[in-house]
């Protein structure tokens, strides 16, 4: 039965692989051969399942409880999948077969996969639109009374902006973590056509894009965006204020170049009038963070 581990149906991993988070294609709670299809199809189903809530009216007597547990339903599973995409970056697939199989036992997420994961998790997780819920739906999003009381939860209504920043920052500590920069650039010795590889570059690229497209644009940044955009400036300037010996060479040059940029972005949007005070406040601080980062030496890591 092991030598022919390599067919289909003989198909198997361990916890121990679910809980290394190194293989996108071993997960909890994922179905079907394409697991970036079937996340896809989560977040779409919640977004439709959320614009349902919007307009349905209670019968009289109905608890708005009603409305707070689809819109955690649909909540868990943005959250579920948002968590599983993010393997696919970095991630290598692995194989339990014996010497002799015509597949080695690692190989790298390919470049398309990965692009196609960072896609989906710009598009519903780091982009300015990706959580768009009313405010007279939100302030029907309550929970009992009476479970609130009994001790059951800490709050009536919904926590909703530090729930959606949980999952993100959650997702960032992932991709612009050490471990996975490390990862992306080993994984460029395993592929045959280096050009053909997903890069750092891209990958801290497309993330900065995302979630700082207010400030390029010279736009307003919401509560929701100010709060990931702070997480996101915090991982920068740690990666630039850091020990030399925790985040790879490569990446720190990366990071700083996009810091660069993000500065000068920042110091001319912190100055348009057109924006809210709070606006024009976040951009100044973020522009000061990232400014003294810049200036300041790298700590070294001891011998």
């Amino acid at each position: 039965i092991a030598a022919r581990a390599d067919q289909p149906a003989l198909a198997f991993a361990t916890d121990g692989d679910v809980y290394d988070g190194l293989d996108p294609l071993v997960n909890q709670n994922d179905l079907g051969a394409d697991p970036l299809a079937y996340y896809r199809k989560r977040v779409q189903l919640s977004r439709e399942l959320w614009q349902d809530l919007e307009t349905r009216r209670l019968r009289p007597g109905e608890s708005y409880e009603v409305l707070r547990r689809r819109f955690m339903t649909g909540f868990s599973q943005v959250a579920m999948a948002m968590g599983l995409t993010a393997k696919y970056v970095a991630g290598v697939t692995t194989y339990n077969d014996k010497a002799g199989s015509s597949r080695p036992p690692v190989v790298p997420v390919s470049a398309a996969r990965q692009r196609e994961a960072i896609g989906l998790l710009a598009d519903a997780l780091f982009r300015a639109d990706s959580f768009r819920v009313p405010p007279q739906f939100l302030n029907k999003l309550i929970y009992d009374r009476l479970d609130v009381e009994a001790g059951g939860a800490p709050r009536a209504d919904l926590p909703v902006a530090d729930m959606v920043l949980n999952v993100q920052r959650d997702v960032l500590n992932r991709l612009m973590s050490p471990t996975v920069a490390q990862r992306t650039l080993n994984n460029l010795f395993k592929i045959g056509n280096a050009k053909e590889a997903m890069t750092l570059g891209e990958l801290y690229g497309t993330l900065q894009s995302a979630i700082w497209s207010e400030a390029r644009q010279g736009l307003e940044s919401d509560v929701l965006r100010r709060n990931l955009q702070r997480e996101h400036l915090s991982r920068v300037a740690a990666a630039l204020l850091g020990r030399s010996g925790i985040m790879p060479a490569d990446a720190r040059a990366l990071l700083r170049a996009n810091a660069r940029e993000l500065r000068d972005q920042l110091g001319v949007a912190a100055k348009r009038r057109n924006l809210s005070v709070e606006t024009r406040a976040h951009y100044a601080e973020s522009f000061e963070t990232l400014d003294e980062a810049l200036k300041a030496p790298l700590e070294r890591a001891s011998p």
